[in-house]
């Protein structure tokens, strides 16, 4: 039977915290053990209702890392077979683990991801894990539209950090979170890695969470922008492959122009400067973790073109409509 590890890495948000270990212990099939690494703060589980009915093991890293590193911590902790990745702001369906786990044992994939909702109106998609589009630009899938009515598993590119299950032995082989990537990307980081390596992602529809998106970051909006810029740049130059990039890179290039003018004329100059700059301190070793990303690619080119995006992107900035391209 499959063992079953989940991580949730936290900022303290208490009563989020507390409803998704709440849901977790209303699941018809339980987790073997979950992890709750505390990301630089303390955090206290006394009171919280119903956790004795989980495996419980807290973790605390002494300073503020960031998701992709609280995370890393509690799956190097585990042993589990899989591996469930769930926001401390996520609130899942009885039969979330369930119908992940049974689609985990039905396919030999790297990785699954759920249909989830937005909390503040559960009738619209937060994300059907993620798309990576010609353009060199990463996204949450359908985010903003409705939930997918079939109840068959379907490709996706990559499964959404929000809520997602990896298989262990896939993380081993092509490794964990990037951990320089404080906020945001590290998920379709991951995700190029696993893709370019031969390794493939399915939604499972039957498995929904309800996602309070940016409740755990809300006050550090500028964070989020200065990380998307350098972060989003990063994973277009390091993961894309070669092929591509000899017959793309002008698109790409018009593609990241144009988004970096969008930020300047919606107010968030400062932001993408902040972003740029981060971007040169991560610059030194891309050659490095460029070849080192190449080397898993198994070189199937068609396989790739088909299973990225083609068509119109939506980048969605906070408080102002989303920029469309082309």
């Amino acid at each position: 039977m499959m063992t079953v590890d989940v991580v949730i890495p936290t900022r303290g948000t208490g009563r989020h915290l507390a409803e998704c270990l709440a849901s977790l212990c209303r699941q018809t099939r339980p987790p073997d053990v979950v992890y709750i690494v505390a990301d630089g703060i303390d955090v206290h589980l006394e009171g919280i209702e119903g956790l004795q009915c989980l495996n419980v093991e807290l973790r605390r890293l002494a300073t503020r890392r960031g998701f992709a590193a609280a995370v890393n911590n509690g799956i190097r902790s585990g042993n589990g077979d899989v591996v469930v990745v769930l926001n401390d702001d996520t609130v899942l369906d009885r039969l979330f683990l369930e119908k992940l786990v049974n689609a985990a044992e039905a396919c030999s994939c790297a990785s699954l991801a759920p249909v989830v909702r937005d909390a503040a109106h559960p009738g619209v998609v937060d994300s059907v894990g993620l798309s990576f589009s010609v353009y060199g630009y990463g996204n949450r899938r359908q985010a903003g539209g409705v939930p997918p009515s079939g109840k068959d598993p379907f490709e996706v590119f990559g499964a959404c950090g929000a809520a997602a299950l990896y298989r262990r032995s896939a993380l081993v082989r092509v490794g964990l979170f990037r951990e320089d990537f404080f906020f945001g990307f590290e998920d379709l980081d991951l995700a190029c890695r696993l893709r370019l390596s031969g390794e493939r992602c399915f939604c499972v529809p039957e498995a929904t969470v309800l996602h309070r998106r940016g409740s755990t970051i809300r006050a550090e909006q500028h964070v989020r922008l200065v990380e998307a810029v350098a972060n989003s740049l990063l994973t277009a130059i390091e993961c894309i492959p070669g092929t591509m990039w000899k017959t793309r890179w002008r698109s790409v290039l018009r593609f990241y122009l144009g988004l970096m003018w969008q930020f300047v004329i919606r107010g968030y100059g400062l932001s993408l400067a902040r972003g740029l700059f981060t971007l040169a301190i991560r610059l030194p070793g891309v050659t490095t973790r460029r070849a080192s990303r190449q080397q898993l690619f198994d070189g199937d080119v068609i396989r790739w073109d088909d299973i990225i995006d083609h068509g119109p992107i939506a980048v969605h900035f906070p408080d102002s409509a989303a920029y469309f391209y082309p």
